[in-house]
């Protein structure tokens, strides 16, 4: 038994979201960056009393999830391909008996496989009658699906309008009939021009870039603030960089992994170089410290890392173990199968991260790199401050790299139907 209220600390917009989870509809939740999607999705899984199979696109973003998994392996599909969903799909047993499926970062779904695993549950539900729950978590506004160029050639045969790749622009996300809750109380931030200014760039609106522009900086940057930047290259070179100035001897981790752990399960640097005096970035959380909080090491050894982080709280950071699982049916419920490990200290250099590994963090002080090339990049990466005093910019930010989805913007301009009763053509309700 959980020691709260299912409500407990939740707005009252949250509320009714997780009231609408809870009762078994087909949920869209979604909002702004720092609306506490997550923590909403979060609560629902602790407790609703169902088989739920909760997935994500990506590895990094299912271990965020209790029990999660991606959606290949929950799925059963094979990676990196381009799904035909007009071929016969054959659900898996977990498939077959969950009764709630959670995918959480839907903006990084790309299309053929939402299309594709949507009719795996629609065959799932005439195969045993049953209606079936769908909750999709994200922003679009926020990162776009991987299309790779290759892909893009085969895709724009199925889909002549793909643009990015986005899942609502397939075959059968309408079917669905998503009751939709859009979070608007934003909890990261407070300040009230801050959050209407982040509403502009969230939409692409340049107006307001006059706003952000203000915070060039102009003097020495803050050495306990991040540099966010758009690429892993850009990234690495300003972490090899800084650890490089340090004096001092280097110590080396090396991660270990068992079983199946591929390349997007890696929850840290599979070779991991730190030095007394580097700053870091937690990757886990524990007792003592939290995922994204920041820090600066003070004593290193074979087994540990001493950090103190910049709340001033002291952790003996040790080897932690990430399991990578997948859901299996036992005959009654669904577990989770444990099918690979990775181990290595739950540490990352943080003088520079990339945005993308920045969505969903919260930093109290960040330096923003503005030569944006994506969708929704820029806006991902001036919303992770709490305050305008902790954002700078390394230079002025041009119109051309506030980029957002003209479709997105269309998408959320529709509005839902209240009155949908959430049933695809051939289903049977389940209450």
């Amino acid at each position: 038994m959980l020691g709260f209220d299912k409500y407990d600390g939740l707005t009252d917009c949250q509320k009714t979201a997780l009231t609408a989870m809870l009762d078994g509809r087909n949920v869209f939740l979604t909002g702004d960056a720092g609306t506490g999607k997550s923590f909403v999705l979060q609560r629902y899984l602790d407790h609703a009393k169902r088989n739920i199979i909760a997935c994500a696109p990506t590895g990094i973003a299912a271990l965020k999830l209790r029990g999660g998994s991606t959606i290949h392996r929950a799925f059963h599909l094979p990676y990196r391909q381009v799904y035909d969903y007009s071929k016969t799909v054959h659900p898996p047993e977990e498939i077959l008996n969950a009764q709630t499926i959670v995918i959480d970062e839907i903006s990084m779904c790309r299309v053929d496989l939402f299309d594709y695993i949507a009719e795996m549950i629609f065959k799932a539900e005439r195969m045993t009658g049953r209606k079936k729950q769908l909750i999709v978590v994200g922003d679009f506004f926020q990162l776009p699906p991987v299309l790779r160029n290759e892909d893009r050639e085969i895709l724009l045969n199925k889909y002549p309008n793909l643009g990015n790749g986005f899942c609502f622009n397939g075959a059968n996300w309408n079917f669905f009939n998503f009751k939709t809750f859009k979070l608007d109380e934003v909890v990261r931030q407070s300040e009230e021009t801050f959050v209407s200014q982040l509403d502009l760039a969230r939409i692409g609106d340049t107006s307001c870039l006059e706003y952000f522009n203000d915070q060039v900086i102009m003097d020495e940057p803050d050495p306990e603030a991040i540099y966010l930047v758009p690429t892993n290259a850009k990234a690495n070179r300003i972490n090899q960089q800084k650890l490089a100035e340090i004096d001092g001897d280097e110590y080396v981790f090396t991660a270990t992994k068992e079983g199946t752990v591929n390349k997007g399960d890696e929850a840290a640097d599979l070779e991991l170089v730190l030095k007394p005096g580097a700053r870091v970035i937690a990757l886990c959380n524990e007792d003592n410290f939290k995922n994204g909080q920041l820090g600066t090491v003070k004593k290193i050894n074979d087994r540990s890392v001493k950090v103190i982080w910049d709340n001033n709280q002291k952790s003996d950071v040790k080897y932690h173990e990430w399991e990578i699982s997948r859901p299996i049916w036992n005959g009654e419920t669904i577990e989770h199968d444990t099918i690979g490990t990775f181990k290595q200290i739950p540490l990352r250099l943080a003088y520079a991260i990339t945005i993308h590994k920045s969505q969903g963090q919260t930093y109290p002080k960040a330096i923003v790199d503005p030569s944006c090339f994506d969708v929704g990049q820029l806006y991902v990466a001036l919303s992770r401050c709490e305050s305008i005093n902790g954002l700078s910019l390394t230079q002025r930010i041009w119109p051309s790299a506030l980029k957002s989805s003209p479709e997105v913007v269309d998408f959320y301009n529709i509005e839902p139907d209240e009155d949908a009763d959430g049933l695809t053509p051939g289903q049977v309700e389940l209450f």
